[in-house]
């Protein structure tokens, strides 16, 4: 008897862990000496702080920030104070995120909205309906939810995230992905959830709707739906290639060189087995498919390019990082001690900055000898990112592809990332992420602010989705220039 009283007990403690994580207020003391570590470690470790915004501009942020914090609050309070910094940083790289119990409590305790979304041409669509009313129908348009304009809350949960310059494709199509969940970073719980939904009829009614947790949602959408495949949990390739009469399909879904040398073989290798096979098969059109590509490494950008481009190519202007010791480190998630051992050997003092030596894309790299000089398209989308920005960017720098569907997430001119450094503040847990290294592309157009805009803007419609049709393909696979 006494060990079942003694397991009831533990059960008990373990799953009100979150709850008692939540409801922790932090004294002021705790929030400001939190706050103080990382202002200090954004401004000194970060490699591009004052690219898109001023100096005095998030001096003046971080001020009133800091005034803010005159009172015990809990984590997530603290949180919604200092998450904006990042959109004013404008760097896709750079993350403040909440600590990792209270992502538990978001899984275990909160009660989400039971709907996959989807948005184009400003609305934003049910793709998945996960609630246990079934009688909504897929593709109608949330207008209003708790009172508030549902496109007008996804823009200003947006404006709020991580991103390149202005460019709000990346974090618009994040926040409608994972509405259900960002929801509680800017929002406290409803008892319900008040909708207001346009059918395809375009009706109007309003509805109460219960909040699941995530489990129930799960079990939903299994059901409903079938299970979805993680991609990213398979051994599949990430490149693969396939041809279509006189058109090759090359889908690249990773630059990661660890990803690809598991799931395939070396991209160098792969890059040269292919071309070899493009051009023995008289190809005359090549689709390159980066759409959610999310990036990953110089090197397999800089091989795909040599077998597009006929001469010897330099793929960054500079590369570098505004120090040479990163502080705190025992607050980093990774060895800080190797890393400044590490930096002293890869950096070289430049003025007020330190360039990186002998890194691959700073000097000429020679065309490949399977060259392709046929047309080339690229798929493109908002989670064509960091790396895939990059390739992007010399593609369009030597005009040498027709792009096709929606703005890039990732800037083609400065990418700042490399090492990306997890600082996790003491007292909240609140965790953020750092670049530490610019990378400057080699091409001679301005920095407008934005991503990659494609010469033929094509996104898949609600229908599209709801039907598995892949719009973009198949308008690719028939364009001719």
């Amino acid at each position: 008897m006494k060990r079942i009283k003694a397991l009831i007990l533990l059960i008990v403690l373990l799953t009100s862990h979150a709850s008692i994580a939540q409801e922790k207020l932090l004294s002021v003391a705790q929030l400001q000496e939190d706050f103080k570590i990382l202002r200090h470690n954004i401004e000194e470790v970060h490699a591009a702080l004052y690219l898109y915004t001023s100096k005095e501009e998030i001096d003046q942020a971080f001020d009133e920030a800091a005034s803010k914090l005159n009172r015990p609050m809990t984590e997530i309070e603290f949180y919604r104070i200092i998450a904006p910094l990042q959109g004013l940083i404008k760097n896709g790289h750079t993350q403040i995120a909440p600590s990792e119990a209270y992502f538990e409590i978001i899984k275990k305790e909160k009660k989400l909205l039971p709907l996959s979304l989807y948005h184009d041409n400003g609305n934003i669509f049910i793709l998945q309906n996960l609630s246990q009313d079934t009688s909504i129908q897929l593709g109608s348009i949330i207008r209003e939810l708790n009172g508030e304009n549902m496109m007008q809350m996804v823009e200003d949960f947006a404006e709020q995230m991580t991103k390149d310059g202005d460019n709000m494709s990346f974090p618009i199509e994040r926040t409608v992905r994972n509405f259900n969940t960002r929801y509680f970073y800017s929002r406290d719980q409803p008892e319900y959830y008040q909708l207001k939904i346009e059918d395809l009829d375009g009706n109007i009614r309003s509805l109460k709707m219960e909040g699941l947790s995530l489990d129930e949602i799960k079990k939903n959408r299994d059901e409903r739906y079938g299970k979805p495949v993680d991609f990213w949990e398979t051994d599949d390739p990430v490149y693969t290639l396939e041809f279509k009469e006189k058109t090759a399909i090359m889908t690249l879904k990773t630059f990661s060189k660890s990803t690809i040398r598991k799931r395939n073989k070396k991209s160098k290798q792969w890059f040269k087995e292919c071309f070899a096979e493009i051009l023995d098969k008289q190809t005359e059109k090549l689709i390159i498919d980066l759409r959610s590509n999310g990036g990953g490494d110089p090197e397999p950008t800089i091989e795909l390019f040599s077998h597009l481009y006929p001469k010897s190519f330099t793929f960054y202007k500079a590369m570098y990082t505004e120090t040479q010791k990163i502080p705190n480190g025992k607050l980093y998630k990774d060895p800080i001690f190797l890393l400044n051992l590490y930096t002293k050997l890869k950096l070289k003092k430049n003025g007020e900055r330190y360039d990186v030596k002998n890194v691959a894309g700073l000097k000429p790299y020679a065309p490949a000898k399977e060259q392709y000089t046929g047309e080339v398209i690229v798929l493109i989308d908002a989670y064509s990112f960091s790396a895939t920005g990059e390739m992007c960017a010399i593609l369009k720098e030597h005009d040498r592809v027709t792009f096709i569907g929606e703005e890039t997430g990732g800037n083609p001119n400065q990418n700042t990332s490399g090492m990306m450094l997890q600082l996790t503040l003491p007292e909240s847990q609140i965790r953020a992420i750092i670049p530490v290294v610019v990378f400057e592309m080699n091409v001679n157009f301005p920095n407008e602010r934005r991503g990659i805009i494609p010469d033929i803007p094509l996104r898949n419609s609600i229908e599209d989705q709801i039907n598995g049709f892949d719009r973009v393909m198949d308008f690719a696979l028939d364009f001719k220039k």
